[in-house]
């Protein structure tokens, strides 16, 4: 079934209330309230996908800018689930459709959003690669995610922001963390499973 597009924009622009996940300051967001927030964020980019697939992406960033805006991640930790938005952003950001400033801004959301998810994500990466055998091992599955989404959220932005030191300093680090994780594996580890990081959506 589709998404009533200018419907949904309509309630989500406009009418929605989003109950203090936007607010300023640190918000105590139970299991519960992060697991609506993680909803929230999937449903609208379900919707910003449809709008820039139906070539509107002055929408699409429109729709990305208010899912950052009420799900911040002070409040709530980015995760998997923000890897389509920043690949989504990173398209917008090359969408000659729209103006300088409109592409310009849906780069630095890309980036802002990637950046904090990526290092998040590689921080968990080189923990998972001190362990011992036996924690490293139990771990793989996790780790194996976690190199999937870096390494598409490196790619994407690369796409959009060649020249960004940033964004060249970001591929520069998934490329040591591919490496350490060769020098890591052994063994049983050394063919380990492909994870797919879009699963579950």
């Amino acid at each position: 079934m589709g998404i009533a597009k200018d419907i949904m924009y309509t309630n989500v622009m406009e009418k929605f209330q989003w109950g203090g996940v936007e607010a300023e300051g640190e918000v105590y967001m139970d299991e519960n309230n992060r697991r609506m927030s993680t909803n929230i964020r999937l449903q609208l980019t379900n919707l910003a996908e449809s709008f820039a697939t139906g070539g509107a992406s002055n929408r699409a960033l429109e729709v990305l800018e208010k899912l950052i805006t009420v799900t911040p991640s002070r409040n709530v930790p980015y995760d998997r689930i923000m890897l389509p938005a920043v690949e989504l952003l990173s398209e917008i950001a090359q969408d000659p459709t729209l103006t300088n400033e409109q592409r310009a801004n849906a780069g630095d959301l890309a980036k802002q959003v990637g950046a904090e998810l990526f290092g998040t994500l590689a921080d968990d990466v080189r923990y998972y690669f001190a362990l011992d055998d036996t924690y490293y091992s139990a771990a793989s599955s996790e780790i194996q995610l976690a190199m999937a989404v870096t390494q598409r959220i490196s790619g994407a932005l690369s796409d959009a922001l060649p020249n960004d030191e940033e964004v060249q300093a970001m591929a520069e680090a998934m490329t040591q963390l591919r490496s350490d994780q060769s020098a890591r594996q052994s063994g049983p580890l050394s063919d380990p499973p492909v994870f797919n990081p879009d699963a579950g959506r």
